[in-house]
Formats: structure tokens, C-alpha cells, sequence
């Protein structure tokens, strides 16, 4: 068996890297199963990825006295939830006319890494009020609610902003509208193109955990992982002791 180990150093080094593996697999499979919270980093992901999608919208804002939000947004999910994020727009004359915004936000061109139980939803709601701003500014913070499935959008510890206090104002509102493209004959027709900036994500504040099916799925599929690359030392050790004895027997015949 030692003559055989000594004339064939790489079968040792690729030997040694399996049993390594196993080991930091099978060690992260106990880690998965006797951790309690384990941030779900595919959610986080995925958000990040989404604001940098909302960067790259053409955004519209018009005024709109007959939008139904319901005509535009998919109801058919259950379970809702709300985020708030931070966010830029330029401060120009036309915004000025306005005390809230609500609209949507168009998913197309965006995809999850997460597949989920259901299809993803067309846009995702938007609204949020215009502060006092300085007379000579020209661009402001604010910050905006987002609302949607609660399977598409992160959970946070703390907010990630707090929007100020509503006033009453005689004031109109605007609806936003957001497209990939500015090809569409009827996007922004009739109103003002903007630009939204979304900040990104400072706080390191998620809240999004692996559920207790997720982390026992994992568990299995790296416990049996961790037992095939076992069955794959036990071949070559068996392959190693048979090999090295008959080049033993062979030497003794002579």
C-alpha cells in the first residue's frame, strides 16, 4: 500500500482535497441544522438587485383624476407587505404642483434568483408625499413606500427611513408611472419625465431568515453530499489496498 501511495502523488492530492471537502460539508450541514436564524442572503440579493432596477426605469409623473390603482396592479396575491426606502427626485416646477405621489413600478426585464410559489407580479405600488422643500433646491430626499407580494419584497429589523408627517394640502396628486422603455406611444403622453435615484441599502438590517423547511432541505441535500464524497474515499482506498496487493503478489511470483 505505501509503494503504491508513494508512486502516485497526485491520486494523494485529489485524495486529500475529497476528504477536505466532505469534512467542510459535512461541518456546514450541522452548522445549518443546529442554527437557530440564518440570514437568507438570496432575499438580500434580490432586493439589491431590484433597486438597481427601479434606477434604470424612465419614470413619468402626470396628473391623473380618474386613476384607479386597482386597473394597474395585480390583487391576486394574499399576502402584502410594505417597505420603505430612501430615494432622489429632481425638484422642478412640475412636482411643485403636487402634495402626494402614488403609481407603480414596472418588474419587467427583472427577474428573482429566488423562484417562488406563485408568478411574479407586473408592477409593484409606489407612493409617498412631497416635503417642504427649500425654494432653491434642486433635487430632494424623500421617502417612499413600496408595496407587494410578500414573497418579492425583503423584511427589515428597523426602517430603512421615515416618511414625514402627512399634512392637508390643496394640493393635487400625481401618478407615477415607470416603463424599461420610452418606445410605448402612450407612456408619459400627457405628462412630465423624471428620474427617481434609489438609494442603496446602508442599514445592514435585514430581517429575512431561512425557514425551517428551507434549512432542512439543505441539511439533507449536504448530508448526502457529504456521504457520496465518503463513498468516493472508500473506492479509492479499496482500489488503492487491492492494486498495491497485487502488484505485491506479482513481485513475490517472480
Amino acid at each position: 500500500m505505501f509503494s503504491f501511495v508513494k508512486s502516485r502523488p497526485p491520486l494523494i492530492i485529489f485524495f486529500l482535497c475529497i476528504v477536505t471537502l466532505a469534512v467542510t460539508i459535512f461541518c456546514y450541514a450541522f452548522y445549518i441544522k443546529n442554527t437557530d436564524l440564518i440570514l437568507d442572503t438570496d432575499r438580500k440579493h434580490d432586493w439589491l438587485e431590484l433597486l438597481r432596477h427601479f434606477n434604470n426605469l424612465h419614470t413619468c409623473l402626470e396628473l391623473n383624476h380618474n386613476f384607479d390603482m386597482k386597473k394597474v396592479v395585480d390583487d391576486s396575491f394574499i399576502e402584502m407587505t410594505t417597505v420603505k426606502t430612501l430615494i432622489s427626485i429632481k425638484y422642478t416646477d412640475f412636482i411643485k404642483k403636487f402634495a402626494t405621489v402614488q403609481g407603480v413600478l414596472t418588474l419587467d426585464n427583472w427577474h428573482t434568483n429566488c423562484p417562488k410559489s406563485y408568478a411574479k407580479p407586473s408592477n409593484l405600488q409606489i407612493y409617498f408625499d412631497i416635503p417642504e422643500v427649500a425654494t432653491n433646491a434642486t433635487k430632494f430626499d424623500v421617502c417612499v413606500t413600496i408595496k407587494g407580494p410578500e414573497e418579492y419584497l425583503p423584511k427589515f429589523s428597523e426602517p430603512n427611513c421615515y416618511s414625514p408627517i402627512e399634512k392637508q394640502s390643496e394640493k393635487l396628486k400625481a401618478f407615477l408611472s415607470t416603463s424599461v422603455d420610452t418606445k410605448h406611444k402612450e407612456f408619459c403622453r400627457e405628462g412630465t419625465l423624471t428620474k427617481l435615484e434609489f438609494h442603496a441599502q446602508e442599514k445592514d438590517n435585514f430581517a429575512n431568515f431561512l425557514s425551517d423547511n428551507e434549512k432542512s432541505l439543505i441539511y439533507i441535500h449536504l448530508l448526502w453530499t457529504s456521504y457520496f464524497l465518503v463513498f468516493i474515499l472508500l473506492v479509492i482506498i479499496i482500489y488503492g489496498t487491492l492494486h498495491s496487493n497485487s502488484v505485491y503478489d506479482r513481485y513475490f511470483s517472480k
